[in-house]
């Protein structure tokens, strides 16, 4: 499944983003919250292609609905994170952040995917 391999990219780009950048920001700033966030996202994306590699969808049908939900799933990702950059605490904006960013690229890769079956 070549989106899969396009998941996995994403996941180990910004898994390495966040272990340089987490080793090279201190304190609890907005710049820390938003790599230590995104690194947490590498990993559940990560987990989700091992998942996927193990336990395929068994046809399109049932991927386009799993590609659905997931959609649905992203835009309440982009809101939460939307919520949590309104916050004061700045590790909460930087986690707030991420979110979008994670949550938008989702969004977009779960509807490109959607649209070519």
């Amino acid at each position: 499944m070549p989106f899969l391999s396009v998941l996995l990219g994403w996941s180990v780009l910004w898994a390495a983003g966040a272990i340089v950048a987490l080793w090279i920001t201190e304190g609890r700033t907005a710049k820390r919250g938003f790599w230590f966030m995104s690194g947490l996202w590498a990993c559940i994306n990560a987990a989700i292609v091992a998942f996927s590699l193990v336990n395929p969808p068994a046809d399109p049908e049932e991927l386009a609905r799993l590609l659905i939900i997931n959609s649905l799933l992203d835009v309440g990702y982009v809101l939460v994170g939307a919520i949590l950059c309104t916050r004061k605490t700045p590790m909460l904006r930087g986690f707030g952040a991420a979110i979008i960013v994670q949550g938008l690229f989702l969004l977009v890769f779960d509807l490109v995917w959607k649209s070519m079956l």
